[in-house]
């Protein structure tokens, strides 16, 4: 089976734990899957949508570029527009937030 999935290039801010973040980063080169929430979309009572992450490197600003999908091929592709800002969640934490900067990566 192929992936049919759309793939972006994001750039995100991991916050810090001193900011409600993750209390340890995410290891580089892994795959990670928290939901994501576009900031001006409303979303239907009970929607929520898990993310697909990968992630090369985190930088000294706690800043990484990555490529981004939606775990399912059936999630709301047409939200994943340049220039979209999105925060990443554990549950209700807010871990990431980001904007999408390229498409069909």
């Amino acid at each position: 089976m192929t992936d049919e999935r759309k793939w972006v290039k994001a750039r995100i801010r991991w916050l810090t734990k001193e900011e409600g973040g993750r209390q340890h980063q995410i290891l580089p080169g892994t795959r990670y899957g928290p939901l994501i929430f576009f900031k001006d979309y409303v979303y239907p009572r009970g929607e929520t949508w898990s993310s697909d992450i990968y992630t090369e490197k985190i930088d000294e600003n706690n800043e990484s570029v990555i490529r981004l999908s939606f775990l399912v091929e059936w999630a709301p592709f047409e939200l994943m527009t340049v220039g979209r800002e999105f925060g990443l969640y554990e549950g209700a934490q807010l871990v990431a937030e980001g904007v999408i900067l390229e498409e069909d990566v």
